[in-house]
């Protein structure tokens, strides 16, 4: 290691800023890259559901909705009386369970449920004891599982995330190089055309280009840190020049006139202590290599985290999504922003600067869109005055009409002041008369005209225009009989209609404008809601989804969101009242939950109540909900459901004689029926019919009542359509908090166009909640540093240089602590040149005969040659060796060397794996490999406990008709199971040494042989227990268990005929020496050669001494002829076994 001091040799060229537009462009496609990323709920969720459906196939609810519920009681009279549950998620008791919090004591009574917010929950069968253990087996894995999760999104799908980023950074790198010329730009387009260093040096030869990713870092270099960063290098040579480039996405390319210069622009006064600087030069694509150092980068971080560290989930989900997000991979480069952004990061309010990282990111994704319809300048309201505008406009023209010569007069600028009494009718005419008080109230002519008549009281007034007297003809009377014949409550509401409905194509173009806005704004305020805990991430989804169709498949049965008119019903036949422009967003299945009352006229226009109970209840009580909800209805139906009307609707009752009582009605209902059709178009025509007939509903046609409903109802709908600070327009939520400080921020840019100013601004917040703040503030301090200064750059003293020694093309650029396997992986489905070259090293000929395939399961497609295996890919041979990770190929000559991995497609059919694997953490086994052991594991309990079942299914076997042989093979086959599951796992394990799980492999072989042996015995006293057969004899000769010898000699039977001697055999068990059975062989001489025999056969031990003549006495006698078993015994049979004792 070398350490040099930085004096450049040239000055660094000055670097432009890149724009807005381009910084935030590259930004957000990395972030939508990682915006479907998993998060730490979801491998929680994924966790959760693996382990449920191993434990509980048949029952396995769904890890993303099962909860426990656990009952809250409340003492009433004594007694106690159960009010609800708190619901606890699995996947949050798994996340607190991993951050070493303990085990939760639930309160009796408590259960687990498939859904929250089912009105009457249904428990499962599933004790909390086990699920306790489940959890705590769960959380064990959880990191790990989310790092292995993590490259399964990085190198998952076609194209997968790896390759989009790689290709982003080098379609990058292309647009830079635009502004090069001469050998700097031949010098950046050499890496462009051959990204792999040997194809670039076989096409350019030795003096090209040389690309390499520099990491510069502080402490040890083999563990990462957030502040760390990586940039792409590339330098040449043209004979005593030298050309040195240095790339980062987000701040395009500077260009040095050495390497030296350009290693030393990375110190100075950036960094106060000894920094350091190696260089990792890959033998594949540069821009794939660099790619997957940012993933490393990634699961090196993970793997510090620890879990028990943080004081919430939030906080370790937050750090999760942080450490595994784009601001990570963008933290990694500079981009000359973040001074800029660092301002913009003030403006956004504690509860967004401090979200989750999923939630900034959907959020900067909306803003976005925002930004672009700012832009476009598309309004739903194109060419429709607001209200006081309209009104202005109309009183300007009726006062023309009066006399043409009042063109000066600015209507706005008459302002109305009335004086009320504010004494009591008692204080008037009862003694002792107080003195009178009046209150005062002034507002603009405009805003008194659109509450018509009813703003023009006869009470004492002043008029005053533009703060001073008015002319002589301004009188109150004067101005109300304007307001009157304006009649701006009619004629308002027809321009609407006209407008908004009548106009079939002017209709259509609208209501595409009002879903495009809706599509952002009602997202943006779910977010919102979400974000301030205001709306659960269920409900959340749901809002999203209705407006989102294809969102709906990713929801379990019953749960497919739908939105409903609010409507309620006096009886299950009715008719339905429906309530004008509000609607219940909730799930397909009435039964479950959540539901959120939508109201677009409300200032809390999102609502979210757990079940559609708790809905009802909510609107039966007296309070601003129910008044909005009744102020809905129509006139009559109000009637019936005001003044407890939901409870007991108010409706006519038929009574049959007098002494009869009137029913009492039951309850009102909700309505159940969904929007069908386009949902969006509903919403529209709903949102434009209410406001329409708000405005003309007249209980009293120019009652100042009436208008104050317009005005709270109209205005407030209208901040779904109007554009972002088109007129005096409130925004929802943030947008509203935001609008004046985006306007300051936009006047100190000092930009002519406000409204490109001010897209720009919405697109720098949708960067800055993308990138995170935590480090803009200290970059942005160090900004101008070389920017656009021309002089060299001065390193601070003791700031030295440390250079470590390159590292060699093959190895990690993390050393031994890497996470990643580096060799055999592509994101391009090929491997770099050297690898291929290396591949062919492995291959072996092609067999002369195919033998061996296995026809089915996991290795279907592979050859077995006794305990060698064999894979065929791409027409070429392979040994391959199968490990707990998968199939990798071998050396055939040296099996420890070895190859890619072989990926399968289920079908048989084995190819090259290029994905990245993941080494396991601290020298162990990757989650991957953990999960099959795990699982190998599992299977070989199963078995074992089976092995007592098995050996006393033996016995009623023993006792079946089924020849011994036939008994003794069933028992071996089950023997057979237990060795191959032993020698599954040992082959699998064979690289773990100590983690190999070798007690249970003994166990396995013991079961194995326990059964073996059971099978041999069973087939021996299930043979001796039978009618003798040579076969039986062979059999228990092989196995040791008889003897067999002569008993005497011949012996004359033919009862002195002299033509048939017999010689008789005795078949002897060895363990007792008893005689099992007898072997007569007849002669015609006594002195025949042995093997002359004329008949020779097997007898049990009862009928050794019976034969013909005891068969003709039982006849004689009157008796049942026994039968008697003779079992012929062949000339090779009795050689083999008899003639020679």
């Amino acid at each position: 290691m070398s350490t040099s001091s930085p004096t450049p040799s040239m000055t660094s060229s000055p670097r432009p800023l890149r724009t807005d537009d381009e910084i935030t462009s590259w930004a957000l496609n990395v972030h939508l890259l990682f915006a479907s990323r998993p998060s730490l709920k979801d491998v929680a969720r994924t966790t959760l559901q693996a382990l449920l459906n191993e434990r509980y196939p048949t029952l396995a609810p769904a890890a993303a909705t099962a909860v426990i519920l656990e009952p809250q009681w409340r003492m009433d009279g004594g007694q106690p009386h159960k009010v609800g549950y708190d619901t606890h998620g699995l996947a949050d008791l798994l996340l607190e369970r991993c951050r070493g919090v303990g085990a939760r004591t639930f309160s009796q009574g408590s259960f687990l449920a498939k859904f929250p917010g089912a009105e009457t929950p249904q428990g499962e069968k599933i004790p909390l004891d086990e699920l306790q253990q489940m959890l705590d087996e769960g959380a064990s894995m959880l990191l790990e599982g989310y790092q292995q999760h993590l490259v399964d999104f990085w190198s998952t799908d076609a194209p997968s995330v790896w390759r989009q980023l790689s290709d982003l950074f080098k379609a990058q790198l292309q647009q830079a190089a635009s502004a090069l010329v001469g050998e700097e730009l031949a010098t950046v387009q050499a890496v462009l055309d051959y990204p792999e260093p040997a194809r670039r040096q076989r096409a350019l030869g030795q003096g090209t280009t040389r690309a390499y990713v520099t990491f510069v870092y502080e402490g040890d270099s083999n563990v990462p840190h957030p502040g760390d960063v990586l940039v792409l290098a590339m330098s040449r040579r043209l004979g005593e020049r030298e050309i040195a480039l240095l790339y980062t996405s987000a701040g395009g390319i500077e260009v040095f006139g050495s390497v030296a210069a350009m290693e030393a622009s990375w110190f100075g006064a950036r960094r106060a202590d000894d920094s350091k600087l190696r260089n990792y030069t890959p033998e594949q694509d540069i821009f794939d290599a660099l790619t997957l150092c940012l993933l490393e980068r990634q699961l090196q971080l993970l793997a510090r985290i620890k879990p028990s560290a943080y004081p919430d989930t939030a906080s370790l989900e937050r750090e999760v999504a942080l450490v595994s997000g784009p601001g990570t991979l963008l933290g990694a480069f500079r981009s000359g922003h973040e001074a800029r952004l660092s301002k913009l990061q003030q403006v956004l309010p504690s509860w967004l600067r401090n979200a989750p990282l999923a939630d900034r990111g959907a959020y900067s994704r909306l803003l976005l869109s925002l930004a672009a319809q700012h832009r476009r300048s598309v309004s739903f309201m194109a060419g429709i005055s607001n209200i006081l505008e309209f009104a202005d406009q109309a009183l300007k023209e009726k006062m023309l009409e009066d006399d043409p010569s009042r063109t000066d007069i600015s209507v706005n600028e008459i302002e109305v002041t009335l004086f009320r009494s504010s004494n009591s009718p008692f204080e008037i005419i009862d003694p002792p008369f107080p003195p009178p008080h009046s209150a005062t109230q002034t507002r603009t002519f405009p805003e008194m005209a659109i509450r018509n008549l009813g703003a023009f009281p006869w009470v004492p007034s002043k008029i005053t225009y533009r703060g001073g007297e008015p002319p002589a003809w301004m009188t109150y009377e004067y101005l109300r009989d304007l307001t009157s014949r304006a009649d701006i409550g009619q004629h308002y509401p027809e321009l609407l209609q006209r407008k908004l409905l009548n106009d079939p194509l002017d209709a259509a173009r609208r209501q595409q404008h009002f879903a495009d806005r809706l599509a952002i704004l009602l997202p943006l305020q779910a977010l919102e809601l979400k974000i301030k805990k205001n709306l659960t991430d269920m409900a959340y989804r749901f809002v999203v989804a209705v407006l989102r169709p294809t969102l709906s498949a990713g929801f379990a049965a019953g749960h497919k969101p739908v939105i409903r008119p609010l409507a309620f019903l006096t009886d299950a036949q009715a008719t339905p009242n429906v309530v004008a422009d509000m609607f219940v967003i909730g799930p397909e299945d009435v039964s479950l939950g959540p539901h959120v009352l939508y109201r677009p006229a409300s200032s809390t226009p999102l609502m979210e109540f757990a079940s559609r109970a708790a809905l009802f209840d909510a609107i039966k009580q007296a309070g601003a909900l129910q008044d909005s909800v009744l102020a809905g209805l129509e006139p009559s139906a109000r009637r019936v459901y005001a003044n407890g009307g939901f409870q007991e609707p108010h409706i006519g009752r038929v009574l049959l004689s007098d002494a009869t009582a009137p029913r009492t009605p039951e309850p009102a209902l909700l309505g159940r029926e969904p929007l069908q059709g386009d949902i969006v178009g509903a919403l529209y025509k709903a949102c434009a019919q209410a406001l329409i007939e708000q405005a003309k509903r007249a209980s009293v046609s120019d009652s100042q009542a009436r208008w104050d409903r317009f005005m709270q109802f109209g205005w407030v709908a209208f901040n779904l359509l109007l554009p972002l600070l088109d007129g005096p327009v409130m925004m929802i939520g943030f947008l509203a908090q935001l609008t004046e400080q985006l306007d300051e921020f936009v006047d100190s840019e000092g930009v002519e166009d406000s409204g490109e100013a001010l897209a720009a601004a919405l697109m720098g917040l949708a960067l800055v909640l993308v990138q995170g703040g935590a480090r803009l503030g200290a970059i942005s301090r160090l900004e101008a540093l070389a920017m656009f200064e021309h002089e060299a750059l001065v390193v601070l003293p003791g700031n030295a240089i440390i250079k470590e020694p390159a590292l060699p093309a093959s190895a990690s650029p993390y050393g031994a602590k890497a996470r990643l396997v580096y060799g055999w992986s592509s994101p391009r489905t090929h491997f770099s040149a050297p690898e291929l070259a290396r591949l062919d090293t492995f291959q072996l000929a092609a067999p002369s005969t195919l033998q061996g395939r296995v026809v089915s399961g996991e290795y279907q497609g592979l050859y077995q040659r006794g305990s060698l295996w064999f894979a065929q890919v791409e027409g070429k041979w392979y040994r391959v060796s199968r490990r707990l990770e998968g199939v990798v190929i071998i050396d055939a000559a040296h099996p420890a060397r070895t190859g890619p991995w072989l990926e399968h497609d289920g079908q048989g059919r084995w190819s090259l794996g290029h994905r990245p694997r993941l080494l396991g953490g601290a020298g162990g086994l990757s989650i991957r490999a953990a999960k099959k052991l795990k699982s190998l594991e599992k299977k070989g309990r199963d078995l074992l406990g089976t092995l007592d079942q098995q050996m006393s299914d033996v016995g009623w076997l023993s006792r079946s008709e089924r020849p011994p042989i036939d008994v003794e093979e069933l028992i071996v086959g089950k023997a057979t199971g237990f060795d191959r599951c032993a020698e599954e796992i040992e082959q699998l394990t064979q690289a773990l040494g100590d983690q190999a799980p070798r007690t249970l492999i003994k166990e396995l072989r013991a079961g194995a042989r326990r059964l073996r042996e059971l099978g041999r015995t069973t087939r021996i006293v299930m043979t001796k227990a039978k009618l003798p057969n040579v076969g039986a004899v062979e059999y228990l000769l092989q196995e040791q268990e008889i003897s067999i010898r002569k008993a005497g000699g011949r012996v004359d039977i033919s009862d002195n005929k002299g033509n048939d001697f017999l010689q008789v055999y005795e078949i002897r068990e060895r363990r007792n020496n008893r005689v099992l059975w007898f072997a007569h062989f007849h002669y015609l001489k006594q002195d025949a050669a042995a093997d002359a025999f004329t008949k020779a056969h097997l007898k049990t031990f009862e009928q050794g001494g019976r034969g013909l003549e005891f068969q003709k006495a039982q006849q004689k006698a009157g008796q049942a002829v026994e039968r008697i078993w003779r079992a012929d015994i062949g000339s090779a049979a009795a050689k083999a076994l008899f003639l020679s004792v």
